[in-house]
């Protein structure tokens, strides 16, 4: 782990960040006894051709000093206790027991196990959220969302425009055929302001997500009845992840985590596998337009589902 972090000699902490990529000798094939009547193979602890295999962060959870605690302290199974203690980016509602969630008894070792493990797999890549609220009065869509699965959001603005309902289709097409996504911004032609914030994981609320963390815009609908409202939402975050410190040797990040989300040229591959960093980040395609309403002589919004 260089001079950065505290080295654990032998440690997993040391093998599961370095242990790919440091190469010769601190990599050595090994001959495992454990199980000598199934031995793991020897050839499986080469890691020569193997130098995108690690690369992870290691998280440790030590959540007791005491390796066998007390039954009663483990916690009780509750799905609400455990997802909606607090705010979260779908915008569920948090639960209204919350006093009895936070009882010794309740939340214990377990849940908080559970709920911290959670955490970091939200964080593994952003992504976005979304929560429509009509203006009708106005004839506006104002568009809300989060950002999930970060700490900071660098910018993120809408992307949208005007189009017919085929022109609709071909756009959701052009988007999953698209594998950069900063190359969806030439599908639009009309990009808001951006805007720049906290991600889901920068917050301690304990009751509502502020309003000022929730990203939102107005877009109006199109004055033609023919035409069709598209648009997605684009974020960048934790840009600051990548920043150097000083440390021996210098070297550029090497966890996935960090390059998966900062760099858009970051490739990996393992085998038949590969990871494919994004510096920018899409939420789901959507396509909105107005029909009449001919019980009401006004107008309603409706989804015009492209997928």
């Amino acid at each position: 782990m260089t001079s950065t972090v505290y080295f654990v000699r032998g440690g997993m902490e040391d093998w599961a960040y370095g242990g790919s990529w440091e190469g010769y000798p601190i990599i050595n094939h090994c001959t495992p006894e454990t199980y000598p009547d199934s031995p793991y193979p020897k050839s499986k602890t080469d890691y020569t051709d193997k130098k995108d295999a690690i690369k992870s962060i290691m998280f440790l959870l030590e959540a007791s000093d005491m390796k066998t605690p007390e039954m009663k302290l483990l916690g009780r199974n509750s799905l609400d206790c455990l997802i909606n203690m607090k705010p979260n980016p779908f915008f569920n509602q948090v639960i209204t027991e919350n006093a009895i969630c936070k009882d010794k008894l309740v939340d214990g070792y377990i849940p908080r196990i559970l709920r911290i493990s959670l955490a970091l797999i939200d964080l593994l890549e952003p992504y976005i959220s979304l929560k429509n609220t009509v203006v009708e009065a106005k004839n506006t869509l104002n568009v809300q969302w989060i950002v999930g699965g970060s700490v900071s959001v660098d910018e993120s603005f809408v992307l949208y425009d005007y189009v017919s309902r085929q022109e609709a289709e071909n756009i959701y097409k052009k988007i999953n055929e698209t594998k950069n996504n900063e190359d969806v911004f030439k599908i639009f032609k009309r990009q808001s302001q951006a805007f720049k914030g906290k991600g889901i994981w920068a917050n301690n609320f304990t009751t509502a997500i502020p309003n000022s963390d929730i990203f939102q815009m107005d877009l109006k609908f199109p004055e033609n009845s023919t035409s069709v409202l598209v648009y997605i939402v684009i974020a960048k975050v934790d840009s600051n992840w990548a920043g150097h410190i000083e440390s021996e040797p210098l070297l550029n990040p090497q966890t996935h985590i960090v390059n998966l989300r900062t760099d858009s040229n970051f490739v990996a591959k393992n085998g038949a596998y590969a990871l494919r960093g994004q510096k920018y980040f899409i939420s789901d395609f959507v396509s909105l337009e107005l029909m009449p309403d001919k019980t009401a002589n006004s107008k309603q919004l409706k989804i015009n589902k492209v997928n």
